[in-house]
């Protein structure tokens, strides 16, 4: 099932897609996109008297595709990119297309330069592109790009895209494609991928569960080591106006870096008590004062900027899986 709720949706001229701004995009665990709005700001999310939030499900029935779904991105020109299976699926608000690849399972998507689509499955990595006069996207693998040694790139680990490239964790540590050229991979079998994070164009790195460490092009910078902390189930960065970044670590909790001695430093609170109690699975601003956190037990929480006031968004409050896999927002 996927469900969806699009309000005051204009049919446009394509190849634009068909949405309007001030939204939440997410996948929950059985492959469903929902659509969030609230008006004036999503800062009314952390509202409990805003209201139950309006959710329209798009069924099997109504779209191509397999119905387990990891991941969601969005193009230049509006289109929604959901990763399921064999492929991913393009949705422009009305019409749904399969493009199918030869992948055993995708877990996240990206969409990057030159109009591609980014994608990290099991044992393969590559992108989708458009090909032809009727813009079907092709995939790409680039496993022939890689050297033998790291052929077995595992189940397929976390992707991120900055100015420097398209990073990728692997079984075997961290990959950066730029300009279709291999151009720097940690290829020490002891350097296992984890959680990769971009915070104001800057690629953080969670390796081995245990170090954080900031990527820039060929060279690596310890930030902190933590083998406690930082081997929870997903690291992820929020920033925040004038203040420490967020990480939120599921399992784990919320902390600041504390850059004296750099270490992390919990955050106490309501948010940091329900992320200690579970995995959590993405995190993504909704605006200067207000984040948003997938949680695969406790549906998604809405957070003020400093962890304390936080509103869940579940079943009790209309949506379909208390287990959400991914957000997106535009």
């Amino acid at each position: 099932m996927i469900c969806s709720y699009f309000p005051r949706l204009k049919r446009a001229p394509r190849p634009m897609a068909l949405f309007t701004p001030r939204r939440i995009f997410l996948t929950p665990v059985h492959g469903c996109l929902i659509h969030l709005s609230c008006e004036p700001g999503f800062g009314d999310l952390l509202d409990p008297d805003a209201g139950r939030l309006v959710i329209r499900d798009y069924r099997p029935t109504e779209y191509p595709g397999h119905p387990q779904i990891s991941d969601i991105t969005q193009d230049e020109d509006g289109f929604i990119y959901l990763v399921n299976v064999q492929g991913i699926l393009q949705f422009d608000g009305v019409r749904w297309k399969h493009q199918a690849a030869p992948l055993a399972f995708t877990y996240n998507v990206r969409h990057g330069p030159q109009g591609r689509v980014w994608s990290s499955s099991a044992n393969n990595i590559g992108y989708f592109d458009a090909s032809g006069e009727n813009s079907k996207l092709g995939y790409h693998s680039l496993l022939p790009d890689l050297p033998d040694e790291l052929q077995d790139i595992g189940r397929g680990g976390d992707l991120a895209i900055s100015d420097e490239g398209i990073f990728y964790s692997t079984a075997h540590g961290l990959i950066r494609f730029q300009d279709d050229e291999l151009h720097h991979c940690t290829g020490d079998e002891d350097w296992l991928g984890g959680s990769i994070n971009v915070l104001d164009g800057v690629i953080y790195w969670v390796r081995n569960g245990e170090d954080l460490l900031r990527v820039s092009e060929d060279s690596l910078e310890l930030v902190v080591h933590d083998s406690e902390l930082l081997s929870g189930r997903s690291t992820r960065v929020t920033s925040r106006p004038n203040q420490s970044p967020l990480w939120v670590i599921g399992e784990r909790g919320v902390f600041e870096i504390n850059t004296e001695d750099k270490s992390l430093r919990r955050i106490e609170g309501p948010l940091d008590t329900i992320v200690s109690d579970g995995r959590i699975n993405d995190v993504e601003r909704l605006d200067a004062d207000s984040f948003a956190v997938a949680t695969s037990l406790h549906g998604i929480i809405v957070s003020d900027n400093t962890g304390q006031r936080i509103r869940r968004i579940d079943r009790n409050a209309s949506l379909a899986e208390n287990a959400v896999l991914s957000l997106f927002t535009d």
